[in-house]
């Protein structure tokens, strides 16, 4: 195979205008280059590049601008079908990954969210529990202000009835005895 440095310049020269990799891959498919010869001038403009970095002087070669300046190969159609196949083949992979991803994400998603609901479920149960208990302690404690006030009562008349006899009787005594002392 053959590397043309027009076309390595031509490389460079797109990375300078900020074109990425795979805008590169995808212009130099377009003008009829295999997969093989697009890796190969990629990895020497790469290696060009790397090594322009640290050379002290500027590169003299004049710059050669992608469509216009690059040779036309010849078409084959087979390749454009190979190329077209080994994108969407690389996009599906990559797609493929990104719903297993938010598959896990869902299926981790879907197992806490059923955790809530079962913790709900508990609470609220228990709610119920407390509130059936409280309202029966009610019952019982209206229960005993029931009774208390009926003995209050049977009480109060006891004593309505008793306290006048008892004072009476202990008026009728100190008197007696008041009487007798004289």
């Amino acid at each position: 195979m053959v590397i043309s440095q027009e076309l390595v310049d031509a490389i460079l020269e797109m990375k300078k205008e900020g074109y990425t990799r795979s805008e590169i891959i995808q212009a130099m498919s377009s003008q009829g280059y295999t997969p093989g010869e697009i890796e190969e001038h990629l990895s020497r403009a790469e290696r060009t590049e790397s090594e322009s970095f640290y050379h002290t002087e500027p590169i003299t070669s004049p710059p050669i601008m992608p469509s216009p300046s690059m040779p036309e190969p010849v078409s084959s159609p087979e390749f454009d079908a190979d190329m077209i196949d080994d994108l969407i083949e690389e996009k599906l992979r990559e797609k493929t990954e990104k719903l297993d991803d938010l598959s896990g994400w869902k299926e981790d998603v879907d197992n806490k969210l059923a955790k809530l609901e079962h913790e709900i479920i508990e609470l609220k149960d228990k709610i119920s529990e407390l509130d059936n208990a409280l309202a029966g302690k009610l019952n019982v404690g209206d229960n005993k202000i029931t009774e208390v006030s009926s003995e209050m009562k049977a009480m109060q008349k006891v004593l309505k009835e008793t306290i006048p006899k008892l004072t009476e009787a202990i008026s009728g005594k100190k008197l007696e005895k008041k009487v007798k002392k004289k």
